[in-house]
């Protein structure tokens, strides 16, 4: 039952996934070693009866996510966003996927920052602030333009636990 539930959960961290030359090109996995247990984990996957690969494949996995955010956003007390995502976990592939749309409705031209926010009345929330070249009118509308496209199609899974403003 364990072996079956790891594998399940393993094709569910993989299944956001599309750039397997991404994770390949991680530090973790330089040198042939490293490149070979992750290969190896990969094809093991419908047989996988290892905690060792399972641990080192989220490990990796988890890695890849942190270099993805850090891509896309400036992070305010990284730590303290690691902690609350760890605790909020659904919020990781929804952070990227929002960075991708928000850098497509601005052109290019918005730099994104994230911080944790504490609020008496909802508790802990992330908020990310997008900060527009474009002068305030024209980032309102882009702003509408992002809540159109992806943001209430999101309001569901996201709740109150991430908040996007203009800066």
């Amino acid at each position: 039952k364990g072996v079956y539930k790891k594998t399940i959960d393993l094709k569910n961290l993989t299944s956001n996934i599309n750039c397997w030359e991404d994770i390949l090109s991680l530090p973790s996995l330089q040198g042939t070693d490293n490149s070979k247990e992750f290969l190896n984990c990969l094809f093991e996957m419908n047989i996988l009866s290892s905690n060792e690969i399972f641990s080192k494949f989220s490990r990796i996995l988890q890695e890849f996510i942190s270099q993805r955010i850090e891509n896309s956003f400036t992070l305010i007390d990284e730590e303290a966003i690691n902690g609350f995502l760890l605790r909020n976990s659904h919020l990781v592939g929804m952070l990227i996927n929002a960075s991708i749309v928000i850098k497509r409705v601005f052109q290019n031209k918005a730099n994104l920052s994230l911080q944790l926010k504490e609020d008496p009345d909802i508790g802990d929330y992330l908020l990310c602030e997008i900060n527009s070249e474009f002068d305030i009118s024209e980032s309102l509308h882009l702003l509408d333009i992002f809540d159109e496209d992806w943001l209430i199609h999101n309001t569901n899974i996201l709740g109150t636990s991430l908040v996007f403003q203009l800066k």
